[in-house]
């Protein structure tokens, strides 16, 4: 029996070392789980500042982009309202400078025609001097033809 003793003595010894390595690898892993767990939480943290930050940074990106895309209808609403104010100015111009021309060819044809006029007139003066002329030579004649027999 007392081989046996001997074996189950061995056992429990080589049990006992076992154990005594097992319970420093536990140790051990203890330990590393308590770092890796404190190593995950930094992480978690920086995580969640970087989530958060990203939050905002999203909410950041779709505030300007909703303010750009109301400049941008603003702008576009600005552009079409020049340029119909353009054609709308353009057509009004148009038609004063049509109105111009117009009233400046009904002026060019009055004239026209008070030169038509004027002239008529030059020339029925200037015929009635030639017959004033032509009757003065005429009276002279016999003006001249009375004091010659007289």
């Amino acid at each position: 029996m007392s081989d046996r003793l001997d074996n189950i003595e061995k056992i429990l010894e080589r049990t006992a070392t076992q154990q005594a390595r097992n319970t420093d690898e536990i140790e051990t892993l203890l330990g590393a789980v308590a770092t890796t767990e404190a190593s995950v939480q930094k992480t978690d943290a920086a995580v969640q500042k970087l989530t958060t930050k990203a939050g905002d940074t999203d909410q950041r990106f779709e505030t300007l982009r909703a303010e750009a895309s109301v400049d941008r209808q603003e702008t576009r609403r600005m552009w079409n309202d020049a340029v119909t104010q353009m054609n709308t100015d353009r057509a009004e111009y148009r038609e004063k400078f049509d109105r111009a021309i117009e009233q400046m060819n009904t002026d060019r044809a009055k004239a026209d025609e008070r030169h038509a006029a004027q002239m008529e007139v030059i020339q029925t003066l200037l015929l009635e001097l030639t017959k004033s002329n032509g009757n003065i030579n005429t009276l002279r004649d016999r003006v001249d033809g009375l004091e010659a027999a007289s």
